[in-house]
């Protein structure tokens, strides 16, 4: 049992940051760096401040990377920048306003969480599985359901505003 143990620590694991996109903005194999379970083991354990530290720098590397990679994320960062902007000058109840922004969160939420299944699909193979595709077609209906409700929510708000 301890070999075995000591087999499967030795697994190398794979790190994908924004350096890992090539040209085309999807994630290049020739790119990606291959960690050793020990180089991966360093990342975790890590307690108080120094973990919500090291949450915070993947998280922003992974906001990097699904913006520099994605179209569709970018599309909805700017979109939801302008309409965040147009809440200050909207004049309407602060709840509706607090839900108009919590929709455009939910959106940028579901994209993300749909570009990390498809990056997983994709690392599995690229050939054409049933799987794979049911995966990939619920994951983009979650955002397309995300960006439904925004759109109502966006509606009540205007036409509570100027209605």
């Amino acid at each position: 049992a301890a070999a075995h143990r000591t087999r499967a620590r030795a697994r190398p694991s794979i790190c994908c940051g924004p350096e890992n996109i090539c040209s085309s903005g999807r994630f290049s194999p020739k790119k990606i760096h291959i960690m050793s379970a020990k180089d991966a083991s360093e990342l975790k354990g890590k307690t108080g401040l120094k973990r919500l530290v090291n949450a915070a720098g993947y998280s922003a590397q992974g906001f990097r990377a699904a913006f520099k990679s994605e179209d569709a994320f970018r599309q909805e960062c700017v979109l939801g920048a302008v309409l965040s902007a147009a809440l200050l000058f909207i004049e309407a109840d602060a709840a509706l306003k607090l839900i108009a922004f919590l929709s455009i969160i939910v959106v940028l939420v579901t994209e993300l969480l749909n570009s990390g299944i498809e990056a997983a699909i994709d690392r599995i193979g690229l050939e054409i599985h049933p799987l794979s595709k049911f995966a990939k077609d619920v994951g983009s209906c979650a955002v397309l359901f995300s960006l439904f409700g925004a759109a109502v929510c966006w509606a009540v708000l205007i036409y509570h505003a100027f209605g």
